[in-house]
């Protein structure tokens, strides 16, 4: 039984893309774009998944300089670095950093100056730099909400100035009547928000793409919750999904956001 397709190349890794014949990606996207439409018009339903951009910057897979890991291997180390930097250092662009210095230091046959520090910490703070992409749907969908007189508070984990900057830069704050920025969110948070804002557990659902940090903390926090995956969620926020775990307790599962209409 066919249950996915997916999409592969790596159109800014230099190793997978000509650089030169597309710099632009411009046929990259085409050739993306030809191959879901004709999917789509064999199998509708058929879940689409684009593995497309590589996950680590190509500037720092060449800074590394050698010839015996892939991308995609030194990615699986900068896992396993990250996972042992955020016990330390939390979530944002500084523990980022530091995980990539980190990493370097494991892989790269050079000595980790000063100089190559900082270029590496460049690498990390282009994620800060980074314009906010909003999913299509969300804003109508978030004033749908908001027009029905539900109560909506936006959660999220990470380095509070950050995390900050990018909820006023994506022009979506406006549709919140809270917003909540913790160091990590697991049950223990989600039973502080609510209590916080004394929410009922029985009538208040979890919104969101992460089983880690969305739905399974909020369902043992005996919220409702809607799961919406996402193929850009990050890997370490991969996990089985958990199930309900009280009578009446409910786990939706949408394929997209704008989907939340359907059922609010």
């Amino acid at each position: 039984m066919l249950e996915a397709v997916m999409l592969w190349n790596e159109p800014n890794n230099l190793s997978h893309w000509d650089f030169h014949l597309d710099p632009a990606w411009s046929r990259f996207a085409a050739m993306t774009k030809c191959a879901a439409q004709t999917i789509r018009r064999e199998n509708p339903e058929l879940k689409i998944v684009l593995g497309g951009i590589s996950p680590i910057d190509p500037d720092f897979i060449s800074l590394l300089n050698h010839h015996k890991f892939t991308p995609q291997q030194v990615r699986e180390r900068l896992n396993e670095v990250e996972r042992e930097s955020i016990k330390t250092h939390g979530y944002g662009v500084n523990s980022f950093a530091n995980a990539l210095c980190n990493t370097f230091e494991c892989l790269s046959v050079e000595r980790l100056t000063d100089e190559l520090r900082k270029k590496i910490h460049a690498f990390a703070f282009r994620i800060a730099e980074h314009p906010v992409e909003i999913i299509a749907g969300v804003p109508e969908t978030l004033q749908h909400l908001a027009d029905r007189d539900h109560h909506l508070i936006l959660m999220t984990k990470g380095n509070p100035a950050e995390q900050t900057s990018k909820i006023e830069r994506s022009g979506l704050k406006n549709y919140f009547a809270a917003v909540e920025v913790v160091t990590e969110k697991n049950a223990r948070a989600y039973h502080a928000v609510a209590e916080k804002y004394s929410l009922d557990t029985d009538v208040t659902w979890m919104v969101g793409n992460s089983p880690r940090s969305d739905v399974n903390p909020a369902l043992e926090a005996g919220l409702h919750a809607v799961f919406v995956p996402h193929d850009m969620t990050w890997v370490l926020e991969h996990e089985e999904l958990a199930a309900p775990m009280k009578a009446g307790q409910r786990l939706l599962k949408l394929d997209r956001f704008a989907d939340l209409t359907a059922h609010f």
